[in-house]
């Protein structure tokens, strides 16, 4: 078979869930389970102004927290915090028995280990010396 053409192309709702139903299927063929899958997404308002958002998925039993931001202008008044406890009650409505999350050594490694989070591995290599951080939180005991 000739390939075609590569292009670019934006990640959009279609292409998504066309990534997201095949994984599911292929899991399925494979295990006899398809992940049960589920995203979730929380905003933070403050007088009807959006203050910060937490966006992630559940898969496989385990919370993935992909991304949170809290504004600067609304930083150090506890929404990041509400925000990850939304997230965090969440994955144990979903019975899930961890949760993971990537920061940068920058970002907010102490910010998740005040909620349990500890370091499952520390990746180096990247740019201007900055080290990835890979955390994890039990629910359950292992």
């Amino acid at each position: 078979m000739e390939l075609v053409r590569i292009e670019t192309s934006f990640f959009d709702g279609e292409l998504f869930h066309l990534v997201e139903d095949e994984l599911a299927r292929d899991a399925f063929e494979k295990t006899g389970f398809d992940g049960g899958s589920s995203i979730y997404c929380y905003v933070a308002y403050v007088n009807d102004l959006m203050a910060g958002i937490i966006e992630g998925r559940v898969f496989w039993g385990t919370l993935y927290i992909r991304r949170l931001v809290v504004l600067p202008e609304f930083r150090m008044q506890g929404i990041g915090r509400q925000l990850v406890e939304a997230a965090l009650a969440y994955a144990r409505d979903h019975e899930c028995t961890c949760a993971f999350v990537e920061t940068m050594h920058f970002q907010a490694l102490k910010f998740y280990e005040k909620f349990g989070f500890y370091i499952e591995l520390a990746r180096e290599g990247f740019c201007r010396g900055a080290i990835l951080y890979y955390l994890r939180k039990e629910f359950t005991s292992p």
